[in-house]
C-alpha cells in the first residue's frame, strides 16, 4: 500500500516507517538515553508514542479536525483512527485528484521554544 499512495521516495520511506512502527519517538529515544525526556516535544504533557504524536496530541487535533471537515465536504465517509489507513487508500484509488487546502501547523508560543 505505501508504494501505491505516492511516488515521492521520502514520503514512501516515511509511510513504510509509520506502518511498521519504526519511527523514533521520545519514548524510544529516552530508553536509549538519546533524549532528556520521554514527553511529547509539542505538548510536554504525554509520553511521545507514535499514536500520541500523530493522533492524540492536542497540537495535531486541529489538523485532523480540518481534514474530517474537508472529507465531509467532499462527501467521503472515512472513519479516522490510528489503526485505519483508509486515507492512503482513498488517495491512491481516487479517480480525480483530491486536493485539500494547505493546513498550517499550529504555532507554538515563544515561551515553548
Amino acid at each position: 500500500m505505501p508504494y501505491k499512495a505516492t511516488i515521492e521516495s521520502t514520503l514512501r520511506n516515511f509511510q513504510y516507517n509509520y506502518i511498521h512502527r519504526i519511527i523514533a519517538t521520545n519514548k524510544y529515544l529516552f530508553k536509549c538515553k538519546l533524549s532528556n525526556s520521554n514527553l511529547c516535544d509539542f505538548c510536554s504533557e504525554n509520553i511521545e508514542t507514535i499514536e500520541h504524536l500523530f493522533w492524540e496530541c492536542k497540537h495535531i487535533q486541529p489538523i485532523w479536525n480540518q481534514l474530517v471537515s474537508f472529507l465531509e465536504q467532499q462527501q467521503l465517509n472515512v472513519k479516522l483512527s490510528f489503526l485505519n489507513p483508509q486515507i492512503a487508500q482513498i488517495a491512491s484509488t481516487a479517480t480525480t485528484p483530491i486536493t485539500m487546502p494547505a493546513i498550517a501547523p499550529p504555532e507554538r508560543p515563544a515561551s515553548e521554544l
